[in-house]
């Protein structure tokens, strides 16, 4: 389970905790991020990229505000934030050439 915490860098206080971040992905169960790959925060929100899917929270209350379904090819292994605003998202896959990297 992928748990998110907001902390006062000068101070350590810790400012919010989401132990278990789990939403909806439109029509669909509620689903928990299992491995968290990434995150982002721009000025729609904190964005949390897993394998298979797309999250973005509130950065303040870390509140699940939407889940999107990554369909193949695209895989969130891990995510960055380009800055024209465009989200980018990457796959990871062992190295056939150098295993264990």
């Amino acid at each position: 389970m992928s748990r998110v915490l907001r902390e006062d860098l000068r101070t350590g206080r810790l400012l919010a905790d989401r132990p278990r971040v789990r939403g909806s992905v439109p029509g669909g169960p509620e689903v928990s991020c299992r491995h968290g790959g990434g995150a982002a925060l721009d000025r729609h929100g904190l964005w949390l990229t897993e394998s298979s899917r797309l999250w973005l929270l509130d950065p303040g209350s870390l509140d699940v505000l939407r889940v999107w379904r990554l369909e193949d090819p695209a895989q969130g292994s891990f995510g960055l934030l380009a800055p024209d605003g465009r989200i980018g998202l990457g796959r990871f896959r062992p190295s056939r050439v150098h295993p264990g990297r």
